[in-house]
């Protein structure tokens, strides 16, 4: 019985770790990104398509919206991630 524990405990996800991790991913992806358009004038058509998913809450591609589309990006992250750890390890 004590074996048949310990790999449950071994197979199952920190789902607060995965979240944060996916948080700080998605937020430095959405950052750099963002870094990238303004420096470089990369990625304009994701830059779009993240315009018109946060737009509506104030990013748009400049330095102040570079901050607020990280912050945008760690909670959607952090929430996709956690929720996927919560459904991983009721799965299994």
């Amino acid at each position: 019985m004590a074996k048949k524990e310990v790999r449950e405990n071994i197979l199952k996800i920190n789902y607060m770790n995965l979240g944060f991790a996916g948080g700080i991913l998605i937020g430095a992806i959405i950052f750099l990104m963002t870094l990238s358009g303004i420096l470089f004038n990369l990625y304009p058509q994701m830059l779009s398509i993240i315009s018109d998913a946060y737009g509506w809450l104030g990013y748009d591609v400049t330095p102040f919206g570079m901050v607020l589309g990280a912050i945008y990006g760690f909670i959607d992250g952090f929430i996709f991630f956690f929720l996927l750890g919560i459904l991983y390890n009721r799965m299994r």
